[in-house]
Parts: C-alpha cells; sequence; structure tokens
C-alpha cells in the first residue's frame, strides 16, 4: 500500500524510543507507523580510540566517510536525549562529530531517502479509527495524497477573550457552532463556552483532517482555544490518539500539537 507523511515524531515505551509517523493512505485512511529504531551519529574512525577514553558508548564499522575522504565509524546509543550529552562532550576533547544535529525522527526517514511518499509492506491494525502497523518495511515511493484540509476560524469577545463561535469548513462540509440560548439559523446553538468547546473537539475527531488550517490559525484561534480550554480545566484531546495534547510553537508560522506525556498528532498545522 502507499501512504504519504505527515508528521515524524517519537515516543518513550518504557526506555526506549519508537518513532511514529503519522500520515494518510492512498484510500484516504489515516495510519501510524511505529519502527524501533536507536539514534546514532558519525565520528572519524582516527578520533575513535581517543573517543573511548572519554565515553563508553557502541559503534559499528561502516562503508563511509566524510567530504575529505576519511573513513568514519557510527556511534549508537540508546536515546536520543543522549545525543546532545555525547556531542558536547566529544567536542570538548576536540572530536569532531557529523550529523549529530539530525532530528532523531527525520534521521531514519533521511536514510531510507523518503521525503514524504513512501511505499508500505506490513499489516495494520485498526485502533480507534486509525490504521496501525508495528515495524513495517517503508520505501520511497511516487504518490500525491488527497488531503483532508480543516479550516478553523473562531469569533470571540475581545474583552474576555471567550469564544463566541467556531466556523469550521472541510470540503462540502461547513458548520458553525455558537454559543446561544436559542435556536440560530444556519448554526448549532450551544447553552455555554464549555459546551461549544466539546461539540468542537467533537466535530475535530468526525472530520478527522490531515491538516489544520485558517488565517493567523496559530497565534489566534488555536491559542485562545487552548486557553479557554484550560480556565474550563479541560483537556485538549484533538489527536488522533485521544490523548491529551498541547500546543508547540517549533517555528515562526507554524506549530504542531503533540501529547504532553508520549506524542501523537494530528499533526501539520
Amino acid at each position: 500500500m502507499k501512504g504519504f507523511i505527515l508528521y515524524a515524531t517519537y515516543r518513550t515505551e518504557g526506555d526506549e524510543p519508537v518513532l511514529h509517523y503519522y500520515g494518510v493512505l492512498e484510500d484516504g485512511r489515516s495510519f501510524l507507523s511505529l519502527h524501533a529504531v536507536r539514534p546514532y551519529f558519525y565520528i572519524k574512525k582516527a578520533d575513535l580510540k581517543a573517543a573511548l577514553l572519554q565515553e563508553s558508548f557502541e559503534y559499528q564499522e561502516v562503508d563511509l566517510t566524510d567530504f575529505a575522504g576519511k573513513g568514519v565509524v557510527k556511534v549508537i546509543l540508546s536515546h536520543p536525549r543522549e545525543v546532545p550529552e555525547l556531542r558536547r562532550a566529544l567536542e570538548q576533547e576536540g572530536i569532531e562529530c557529523y550529523e549529530a544535529d539530525i532530528r532523531f525522527a527525520l534521521r531514519f526517514l533521511i536514510d531510507q531517502g523518503i521525503k514524504g511518499a513512501v511505499e508500505i509492506e506490513g499489516t495494520p491494525k485498526e485502533e480507534d479509527g486509525l490504521w496501525v502497523l508495528d515495524n513495517p518495511q517503508i520505501r520511497p515511493a511516487l504518490f500525491q495524497p488527497r488531503l483532508r484540509v480543516l479550516s478553523v476560524d473562531i469569533e470571540t469577545n475581545y474583552q474576555t477573550e471567550e469564544i463566541l463561535s467556531v466556523a469550521l469548513a472541510q470540503g462540502e462540509t461547513k458548520t458553525v457552532l455558537m454559543v446561544s440560548e436559542k435556536a440560530v439559523k444556519g448554526a448549532e446553538a450551544y447553552p455555554s463556552e464549555e459546551a461549544l468547546l466539546e461539540a468542537f473537539q467533537e466535530a475535530v475527531h468526525a472530520l478527522d483532517p490531515d491538516v489544520i488550517t485558517g488565517w493567523n490559525v496559530v497565534d489566534f484561534d488555536l491559542m485562545t482555544l487552548f486557553k479557554r480550554f484550560r480556565h474550563y480545566r479541560m483537556r485538549v484531546e484533538l489527536g488522533r490518539q485521544h490523548a491529551a495534547c498541547k500546543l508547540r510553537l517549533e517555528q515562526k508560522q507554524q506549530a504542531s500539537l503533540c501529547q504532553k506525556t508520549s506524542r501523537f498528532d494530528k499533526n501539520l498545522l
């Protein structure tokens, strides 16, 4: 089967890191591909003895060189958090580290030559509408996905930041959720802001978008939604695994939703 990876992250399960790749299959189903992989980087083969005098680590001989043609060895660690620590220790001794700054979740994809589209060999199992594959074989593929894009727009009381309405648009589906004690033509009325937030979360789960977008959606809409969820001590569970999540700003104008304790994701904003 073919698919397209939308978000790459990892969880620590026990003491072991497990890569989590969320995406969409060619038939439109959402998938999660799990991979047990250990982090690694490279140092010059000539520096190996000096490095082992400083720190103890596992290494592997590889048929690779740096740009100067000098042989390198692969330094293999147990968890991504160990990479920056070992890198700092080695560089303090003048030992150059190669590719130690590559994000762990992307490292595996880069080595597989995967830029987004993948061909997957494995047997998926369904978990709450998400097709999960455990350690499948993945390789690059040519595939252009048809993503489910959800546009969100909120209206608020500018003095209190209370949310008055939420508009959602995805394909032919267009819905307006509004706080009102009376019926409102063209909208779904809810008696309180708290009830509206619950309905919004249920609507996101039902629509199962691959991408959430909107005008200033990160700095205003999502920020405000998360504040109002916290105001009512409500868990934000917008992800495909219905786990508590938070808004994490990765770069200016870009954000992702991720679990507090492990990871989820709705995945690309």
